[in-house]
């Protein structure tokens, strides 16, 4: 065993190496450019959707100019108002490019800083071998030792156990008084077959009964992704596995943090590039469920942590007002929020807030009040993502439950995307026909999410699903190694 994870290590340092080989040498590649001040061939060996629009803003610019240029002058309004707008989104194409070389050169330094990790550890581990092998000698002459020991008190105890009969059959046959002849049975006295049969029949017909009211109750539970596309008539349901983290306290954007290389992670990196990602320079998510409880706030955390990792800047806004749970994680019950902006109390800088423990901004729902619920519609929302629009690229807003109050609607109308939240085993059918029931879905727009789901528990149940195929997905990313961030 030391030895295969001796191999396993050496396997990964080889990896290491490569990665960091590639990562120092883009590194160095786009440090000689930027001493050289070669914009054009910087931004061309980033692969960054921000920095590929700039490009393509500064090429339409300088287009448009060219031709321009050959009816005015230099100093023409037209002229100067491109010149201008020329320099803008060129000074913003320098500042994303050096921001991307600031992460490639942290990725380099990471990939360095873990090649020399595992070179440590392979030494650790070479000098813990040698030493095991040193000890096993002795081991292995004892466990001998002890083999031929016990071949001889087996021996000698079956010697043992032979004397002791032949002692048995000499002393007692002498003594041994014949009371009565044996008797030979001409029919068994048990057991009474037909009575047997009778009872096993009214007790498997009684289990039968009880297993099928059982099974009925427990359907009533959402458990199969086939259920809700079945209800809700939508087409594909994603899958996020549950993932127990006890010090997360259902806070699934730590778990991200904390284990970014885990089956749960890959999950919700597949989400957010199969049907979030298309939102377009600045889109907007409403992120909703039927009930309260079904992880629809740690949902739009995990989502948004997810975006601001892949370059989005990203705003959380909390529009449910009446049991908003972002001001208890971050603090944020004393800080202006959307109401007071609806109420034309606080502008829009001072309902923005950011915290240390995330990588994204929040709009906490503030205090509640009827004007708030009053002056809440489409339009105010529409208002508010204009507004954020020049400073984030994403706003994901949490809403109330679409069953519970008419807030998560008025959102979902004024979004791009929705992404609908139901819990494994927590979710029932009702609720899904009672959204089915508030009017025609929009599939253009539509995602629903399966969240919290215990694979190998659907799996050993026999829940039809993809279930089994996560399991066996699980066994690649079975190394431990992997679950921590470097």
């Amino acid at each position: 065993m030391a030895q295969n994870e001796l191999e396993q290590t050496r396997l990964r340092l080889s990896e290491a190496s490569a990665i960091r080989a590639r990562s120092v040498a883009q590194a160095d590649t786009l440090e000689r450019n930027l001493k050289a001040g070669n914009w054009n061939a910087i931004g061309g060996s980033i692969a960054s959707p921000v920095v590929a629009q700039l490009r393509a803003t500064v090429a339409a610019i300088s287009t448009e100019m060219a031709q321009l240029s050959r009816q005015y002058g230099p100093k023409h309004p037209r002229i100067v108002e491109l010149q201008g707008r020329l320099n803008e989104a060129n000074s913003s194409l320098q500042q994303e490019i050096r921001r991307e070389i600031n992460g490639v050169r942290e990725a380099a330094q990471v990939a360095v800083e873990q090649e020399g990790a595992l070179r440590a550890m392979i030494t650790r581990m070479e000098g813990s071998y040698a030493t095991m092998q040193e000890q096993a000698i002795p081991l292995r002459t004892l466990e001998s030792e002890a083999t031929a020991k016990r071949q001889l008190l087996d021996s000698l105890l079956g010697r043992l156990e032979e004397v002791e009969a032949q002692k048995d059959s000499r002393a007692f046959p002498a003594a041994v008084k014949l009371v009565s002849a044996p008797q030979v049975p001409h029919e068994p006295s048990g057991p009474f077959r037909v009575l047997l049969l009778l009872a096993g029949f009214v007790a498997a017909l009684a289990l039968a009964i009880f297993s099928v009211f059982g099974l009925e109750l427990l359907q009533r539970r959402i458990h199969t992704p086939d259920a809700v596309r079945r209800i809700l008539g939508v087409g594909t349901v994603h899958i996020v596995p549950h993932h127990s983290d006890r010090g997360a306290k259902g806070r699934l954007y730590k778990i991200f943090q904390r284990h970014p290389f885990s089956l749960f992670s890959e999950s919700l990196r597949a989400l957010f590039r199969n049907h979030l990602s298309d939102l377009g320079p600045v889109g907007a998510l409403a992120v909703t469920s039927a009930r309260p409880q079904d992880g629809k706030t740690s949902l739009t955390l995990a989502v948004a942590q997810v975006a601001s990792q892949a370059g989005r800047r990203v705003v959380v806004v909390d529009t449910d007002f009446r049991r908003s749970r972002m001001e208890g994680l971050f603090d944020l019950s004393t800080k202006k929020g959307l109401s007071d902006w609806i109420a034309g109390d606080a502008t829009l800088d001072e309902i923005v807030h950011t915290s240390d423990d995330v990588p994204f901004a929040m709009v906490p729902a503030g205090k509640l009040n009827p004007m708030t619920l009053d002056r809440f519609n489409v339009d105010s929302l529409v208002q508010l993502m204009a507004g954020l629009s020049p400073s984030f690229d994403l706003v994901v807003f949490d809403t109330a439950p679409a069953l519970a109050v008419s807030d998560a609607r008025i959102v979902c109308g004024a979004a791009s995307k929705v992404l609908f939240v139901t819990r494994w085993g927590h979710t029932t059918a009702s609720d899904l026909d009672a959204v089915a029931d508030l009017g025609p879905i929009d599939h253009s727009k539509f995602v629903c999410v399966m969240t919290d789901v215990n694979l190998k528990k659907a799996a050993s149940k026999g829940y039809q699903g993809p279930y089994n195929s996560y399991v066996a997905t699980r066994k690649y990313y079975g190394d431990q190694t992997l679950r921590a961030a470097p």
